[in-house]
C-alpha cells in the first residue's frame, strides 16, 4: 500500500506531467494549425507562453524528484528531467 506521502506526490507530479503535455500539445496545434488558434494573433507571444509553461512544469517534477529521491514512483516521470527531448 502507497503512503499518504507518496500518492501525494505522484498525484502532484502527475499534475505537472499534464501541465506539460497540455502546453505542448497547444505548441503542436498552433505550429501545424494556425487556424485553430482565432483570436491569438501574436504567435511568438502566445509560444513563449507555452513554452515557458512547458519549463515551469517540468522544473516542478525534477524539483519533486530531487527533493524527494525516497520516493520511488517518483522515478518514472524521469522523462520529464533534463534529458527530455
Amino acid at each position: 500500500m502507497d503512503s499518504f506521502k507518496e500518492r501525494f506526490l505522484e498525484t502532484l507530479t502527475l499534475k505537472y506531467a499534464a501541465n506539460v503535455n497540455a502546453h505542448k500539445l497547444a505548441m503542436d496545434i498552433l505550429m501545424e494549425k494556425c487556424v485553430g488558434i482565432g483570436e491569438h494573433t501574436d504567435f511568438i507571444e502566445e509560444a513563449n507562453k507555452h513554452v515557458s509553461g512547458m519549463s515551469e512544469a517540468r522544473e516542478n517534477i525534477q524539483t519533486l524528484i530531487y527533493y524527494y529521491p525516497e520516493v520511488k514512483i517518483l522515478k518514472q516521470y524521469l522523462k520529464y528531467g533534463p534529458h527530455l527531448k
